[in-house]
């Protein structure tokens, strides 16, 4: 019931306003929710213009937010490919490379996104999420804090927010076995 309000309400946006692209009113639909009419957007903006880098990189999104890891690294790579200056490309495409159990090849998509913009809050937590991943706690903690720093008060920080093991010294990584 309430995902068809939701498709009903993110299509008559659309429709009340005839000067969406296809792009901003699958990226409305997206943030209402609304994934399938989303996608339509997306593809719609992709085949108006097959090179469409935004278009590219939220289908991206919408694939790390299914599980689809590997769908995501394919459309996020193309979207690099036709714009590289885009920091949240670059730390998505991180983000969908740790998923899929490569932390290491997810750093410098992360540290890439950085270089674009130091201040991407949402590119420290992430890369803190990747160092933790590759057991570098003290490396991961300077991140979600640097993270915090940039937006006070984001609980999604705050959760990355790792514990240094004991017997863990800060600045070095800490070969910890899981319980």
């Amino acid at each position: 019931m309430a995902r068809k309000k939701r498709r009903k309400r993110t299509k008559a946006i659309a429709a009340e306003d005839g000067s969406l692209s296809p792009l901003d009113a699958g990226l409305r639909a997206h943030q209402a929710g609304d994934l399938a009419d989303a996608k339509a957007h997306y593809q719609k903006a992709l085949e108006d213009n097959p090179s469409d880098a935004g278009a590219l990189h939220l289908l991206g999104v919408m694939a790390i937010q299914s599980g689809d890891f590997q769908g995501a690294v394919e459309r996020i790579e193309n979207a690099i490919a036709v714009n590289a200056q885009v920091p949240a490309f670059h730390d998505h495409l991180g983000l969908a490379l740790r998923q899929s159990g490569r932390p290491t090849e997810a750093e410098p998509h992360h540290r890439r996104a950085l270089e674009l913009n130091a201040e991407f809050a949402p590119a420290h937590n992430n890369l803190a999420g990747t160092l933790l991943a590759l057991k570098r706690y003290a490396e991961a903690e300077k991140q979600v804090r640097q993270a915090l720093k940039l937006q006070p008060g984001e609980t999604r920080f705050t959760v990355t927010l790792p514990i240094l093991p004991p017997g863990c010294p800060t600045g070095e990584a800490c070969d910890i076995e899981d319980e």
